[in-house]
């Protein structure tokens, strides 16, 4: 046979024939040791991606009842027993400190309901150009860095009122014009009463 296929090799590639006579003397030399029923071709690996799932499933695996351990080891955290409540101030702690730093770099003013405000704002919308919005301060949530208030004012034809994130930023600038006395939290009562009593020239 080996010499046959030396006869053809004029014919044909010798590429074709080198590979063709190397499987030969594989199958000669598997048949001799008594291989003469396996594959030549070699099984392929393992994917990788197996083993690292596998690893990483071994690394997360945990004895059973055994606890984690908390994520800051305090008292403020050890006196909190269910995760919940551990969870709640953690985030209560993060919160915290994403307002101080937002108040660091700017530069808010304290107001409260009854306030009058300018705003500047940026305008997403329109090239982020600017834009000024006055009006009455009727409501403020306080939600840490989630705090909003509420402006009423009367333009055009009908009143006009907009909530507003306190540390969004699209607000460029917050100036208080005017501190009016007021007796209440929620000035919602300001929607029924004429515009001459919350209206922002």
């Amino acid at each position: 046979m080996l010499q046959r296929l030396r006869h053809v090799a004029c014919a044909v590639r010798p590429a074709v024939v080198a590979e063709m006579l190397a499987a030969r003397q594989c199958q000669a030399a598997w048949a001799v040791q008594g291989l003469r029923g396996l594959q030549t071709s070699t099984p392929a690996p393992a994917p990788a991606e197996t083993s690292t799932l596998q690893a990483e499933a071994q690394r997360l695996a945990r004895p059973k009842g055994r606890p984690s351990m908390p994520w800051t080891p305090t008292q403020e955290l050890l006196k909190r027993k269910t995760y919940t409540k551990r969870m709640g101030h953690m985030l209560e702690v993060l919160e915290r400190e994403r307002v101080a730093q937002i108040m660091k770099e700017r530069k808010i003013p304290s107001f409260g309901p009854g306030a009058v405000l300018e705003l500047k704002l940026s305008v997403p919308e329109n090239k982020r150009r600017t834009t000024v919005f006055k009006g009455m301060c009727i409501a403020m949530s306080n939600r840490a860095s989630r705090t909003t208030f509420t402006l009423r004012n009367f333009i055009g034809p009908g009143a006009l009122e907009r909530t507003f994130p306190l540390f969004s930023p699209h607000i460029q600038d917050i100036k208080v014009l005017e501190e009016r006395p007021v007796r209440r939290a929620k000035l919602y009562y300001l929607r029924k009463r004429v515009p001459r009593e919350y209206r922002v020239a």
